[in-house]
This record gives C-alpha cells, structure tokens and sequence, in this order.
C-alpha cells in the first residue's frame, strides 16, 4: 500500500512541478510585457499564460493520496498498519476511487501541452474582452485585431529571448498584409520598429494605402524575374522597416 501511494504522491509531486514552471514562464512573460511598447488601439492588453493541471478532476483524490503518504494529514494514521495486516476500510476506499477514474487500460494520462493555455485580456470600444479560445479570437472585431493580439504576445516572448537592450534586429515573416487596415498596419509596423523587428510580407496584390507604410516592394513575374521598387525615406510614411 505504502508503494502504490508512494507512486501517487511522485506523479502529484512532478504535476505540481510542471504547473510552477509554467507560472514562472508566465512570470517572465508579464516583466518582458511589462518592458514593452503597446498598441495604442487596445486598452488594458494583458496576456497570460497559465496552466490547467488544478482544474483537472484526479487531482483532489491525487492529492489526497499524496497528503496521506507524506503524513500531512490526520487520516495517514490510518495507513500506519504493521506489516502484512490487510488494508482497512478507509484505505481499501481509497484504493477503489483511484481505480475508479484510471481508463479502460488501467493507465492515468496527463498531456502536459493540452495543460497549458494562452488568454488575452483587453478592453475594446468600451467592452472588456476575455479571449480564452480561437472562438473568441473570432469575435473580436477584426483579423487586424487578432493579428495585433498575437505581436502582442511574440513581443513579450521575444524581450524575454533576446533581452530589451540587445542590439540585434529580427525579422519576421508576416501574412498576407491586405488582412490589416491601414490604421492597424501603421501601428503594427511602429511598435514592432521600435523594438528592432523588421517585417516581410507576401500578397497578391498590394493596396496602395497599405504600400505606402514599405520602403521596398518586390514583384515577382511570370518570367522569373524579380522586379524592386525603392521610396525614398522622405515618400514613404515610415511606420516601420519592411519588405512587401
């Protein structure tokens, strides 16, 4: 009995293990967000990564079991049996509530990555807005806003990676940019300028409300041939470096 707590109590103990490590990832996150440049549009952006290992429905016996097996509890008394003297009442309870929830193969599995989740917390037009899930990112009002979100968060990932004083400038690959209005891409390309990241983009054609925010547009023809366009610094609206 004291083995099958002892391995119930290192399952729960490895769990709790994970659930602090994602907390202290989320800790990071909040400090590199904290350092960086916001999008005016949104009010009140917060991301947060958190883990949903406490919400999971073993966890309360899990714990229990663990408590039990490290004397923390009152009960555990009741598991203090001498050797070889069969297993009493409370603890035979026990023992069939965990099997209870174990599946047909008698194995409990827990995907730590389907244990982590990503929410983002904003107020827009007057509304507070909880996206928890791609149907939420849907009901905000636009793909330029969802695009907008998710910088959001590659920012505060990528402060923590490369840290805020680094010289070092990055490049991102963007989608295709007609999904963005322009006030959103002129606020897309500024914040992400001023935190040394260059974008490039692809589309099938370009809205010239939209060209205007790139210094440099490329067109590739049915022959193979690459055809560059240059604005001069003063011609260009210079929300940002990028390529288009």
């Amino acid at each position: 009995m004291n083995g099958f707590l002892a391995v119930a109590s290192n399952f729960v103990r490895d769990l709790a293990l994970f659930e602090r490590r994602v907390e202290a990832f989320n800790r990071e996150l909040q400090q590199a967000l904290g350092e960086t440049e916001r999008f005016e549009r949104f009010r009140d952006l917060s991301v947060t990564v958190r883990s949903d290992i406490s919400q999971l429905g073993a966890m309360k016996l899990l714990r229990h079991m663990q408590e039990v097996h490290s004397g923390k509890s009152a009960a555990s008394a009741l598991f203090t049996t001498p050797e070889g003297e069969l297993p009493g009442e409370d603890e035979a309870a026990l023992i069939r509530s965990f099997r209870d929830i174990l599946p047909a193969d008698g194995v409990l599995r827990v995907n730590l990555h389907e244990q982590v989740r990503l929410e983002c917390s904003l107020i827009e037009n007057g509304k507070r807005r909880l996206i928890r899930n791609e149907e939420d990112f849907r009901a905000v009002s636009s793909n330029g806003n969802t695009a907008l979100i998710t910088a959001m968060f590659l920012m505060g990932f990528v402060q923590m990676i490369r840290g805020a004083d680094s010289p070092v400038r990055l490049t991102w690959v963007t989608d295709e940019i007609g999904r963005f209005d322009p006030n959103n891409l002129a606020a897309f390309l500024h914040t992400l300028d001023a935190h040394r990241i260059d974008v490039i983009s692809a589309s099938p054609s370009v809205d010239p409300a939209l060209a205007r925010f790139f210094p440099r547009l490329c067109i590739f023809e049915d022959t193979g041939a690459i055809a560059t366009s240059e604005m001069a610094s003063e011609l260009w609206e210079g929300a940002g470096h990028g390529v288009a």
